[in-house]
């Protein structure tokens, strides 16, 4: 009987766990992609643990600071970047100045979000193959849209 219960509530353990994206995944997506993309992760993440209505806080921050940045940058940009011609060194201060706006939406998104309702460790990593896959098909889609791949 006892051998019974211990299976009983290794099953009722079992069932219990959530695979979440790590914190580590949220970050790295969030500086190379955008923090929307980290958001949408981090809200995925909330949801599955069962977190409804923060999820939708973590989304709407995401797109929040995502039109804030551009806004700011695309106000900033031009007096330091000059577009219409294209050097190494634009180019290295337009990567620069992204990465910089990235990294703060990130941090936001893994010391604030992810530490408030994930403050421990005891979760079981997600798999970051599907990420990567819709990664992978913006980038396609966005060669064949903006790049004109094929002229």
């Amino acid at each position: 009987m006892e051998f019974q219960d211990q299976e009983d509530y290794n099953n009722q353990q079992e069932d219990n766990y959530v695979e979440i994206y790590s914190r580590r995944a949220i970050f790295w997506f969030s500086l190379i992609f955008t923090p929307i993309f980290g958001g949408i992760m981090m809200m995925l993440n909330l949801r599955w643990s069962g977190y409804k209505t923060p999820a939708w806080i973590v989304l709407l921050f995401s797109f929040a600071y995502y039109l804030l940045e551009n806004l700011l940058l695309k106000s900033y940009l031009p007096s330091v970047v000059d577009f219409q011609k294209v050097t190494p060194q634009n180019a290295t201060t337009l990567l620069g100045i992204m990465l910089a706006a990235n990294l703060i939406g990130a941090l936001v998104l893994i010391f604030y979000f992810y530490r408030k309702y994930f403050p421990e460790k005891d979760y079981y990593p997600r798999s970051i193959a599907g990420p990567l896959l819709v990664a992978f098909l913006l980038f396609i889609l966005q060669l064949f849209l903006v790049g004109g791949a094929g002229r």
